[in-house]
């Protein structure tokens, strides 16, 4: 097995056991409307200055199912459900920045994969398309109609309720580009972070160098620029007794994205 296979064993894996309930290797139930209640969502703008504030939050739903269908043959069923709702996202700290509107979610289920999930909200300036998910949310990446793009995670209330964690530790990561430029290159590094509050800043080690870090975090949703690299959105969670952190990102080149997690090996303060 090569090194790049292995990267995506491992940061495929961790992502799993971030989203999805249970024992690792263990099968969840699936809802029947899976995502069709509140969901709290975070993106990022990865190509925006560094003097602006490209961080977003906000609310989808509670949604309800507009339709759902199955196709194909009797063994090898794709489940299509369509939900709709209301959403409100706006800039942290910029409340005259808030779009409100419809957001429709659909989600694709195909036997032994993990749901495929696509977004489009407030009249089409939001559409994004998940890279991986699981029972209790979703991450992937978004682009805006006028133009702006980044990685996008959404979470269920089972996932919200959870204590919160601090991100102020250091944190070796492995990473895969799944697509663009760089599709299938493996990427090995570790972040440096420091959290105020809510502020996150530090510094991103990787092997196309250091970039500074700076960033949001309610405990849940970590939210992090990188100048001249782009953008990655984090979900802080407890595997098997070790602190975890590990979502999706895009940069450095144009058109990359992929995914990402790390291990916790010691809290700053």
């Amino acid at each position: 097995m090569t090194r790049a296979v292995r990267a995506v064993a491992v940061v495929l894996g961790l992502l799993a056991a971030l989203l999805l309930p249970g024992a690792p290797g263990q099968a969840a139930a699936a809802p029947a409307a899976p995502y069709a209640g509140h969901l709290t969502v975070g993106f990022v703008f990865a190509d925006d200055g560094y003097d602006t504030n490209p961080f977003w939050r906000g609310e989808f739903g509670p949604t309800t199912v507009h339709s759902h269908s199955v196709s194909g043959p009797f063994y090898w069923r794709v489940t299509t459900t369509v939900l709709t709702g209301q959403g409100r996202v706006a800039r942290i700290n910029m409340p005259d920045t808030a779009r409100r509107g419809t957001v429709t979610v659909t989600v694709v289920q195909r036997p032994l994969q993990p749901a495929e999930v696509s977004i489009s909200a407030f009249d089409g300036w939001l559409t994004g398309r998940s890279t991986t998910s699981g029972a209790d949310g979703f991450a992937g990446t978004f682009r805006t109609s006028d133009g702006h793009s980044g990685p996008i995670a959404a979470l269920n209330d089972a996932m919200m309720a959870r204590p919160a964690q601090r991100t102020a530790a250091e944190y070796p990561f492995l990473a895969t580009v799944l697509s663009g430029p760089h599709v299938g290159v493996p990427v090995v590094g570790d972040f440096h972070i420091n959290q105020v509050d809510t502020l996150v800043g530090g510094n991103f080690l990787s092997s196309g160098g250091i970039h500074t870090v700076i960033g949001d975090t309610d405990g849940h949703l970590v939210l992090m620029h990188l100048r001249d690299y782009g953008a990655v959105v984090g979900i802080p969670d407890t595997v098997l007794g070790a602190r975890v952190l590990g979502g999706t990102f895009t940069g450095p080149a144009v058109g990359d994205s992929g995914v990402w997690g790390s291990v916790r090996t010691f809290h700053l303060f």
